[in-house]
């Protein structure tokens, strides 16, 4: 009975809900030619407020400037530091040499 609470401990305090709510790339297409990935990420901590607006603003922008297909577009908000982490992760085994990868964060460090 221990080992399996102890799991679901691990489970709860290093993957936020935000980080596995939704998963990204999911519906992505295998291609041989160069494709472009955006993950952009933002943190709404303290007295920020528009961290998460700023990061969906930019990969819209980047979204629209490149012409990256959805599937290709990532946007997390209110991450911590564990998310960050979990979904460059998630990222790093799609990506090739040929590849293009647009990574943003908007937030800052916190130490409460």
């Amino acid at each position: 009975m221990i080992i399996p609470l102890y799991l679901l401990l691990f489970f709860v305090l290093f993957h936020s809900a935000n980080a596995i709510a939704q998963p990204c790339w999911a519906d992505l297409k295998a291609s041989s030619a160069p494709r472009t990935f955006i993950l952009a990420m933002g943190a709404n901590t303290g007295h920020l407020k528009k961290a998460n607006d700023d990061a969906q603003s930019f990969a819209d922008a980047i979204q629209k400037r490149f012409q990256v297909p959805s599937s290709q577009k990532c946007v997390r908000t209110d991450i911590t530091f564990s998310d960050f982490r979990w979904n460059l992760k998630k990222l790093l085994p799609l990506v090739r040499v040929q590849d293009t990868v647009f990574i943003y964060f908007s937030g800052h460090g916190t130490t409460g």
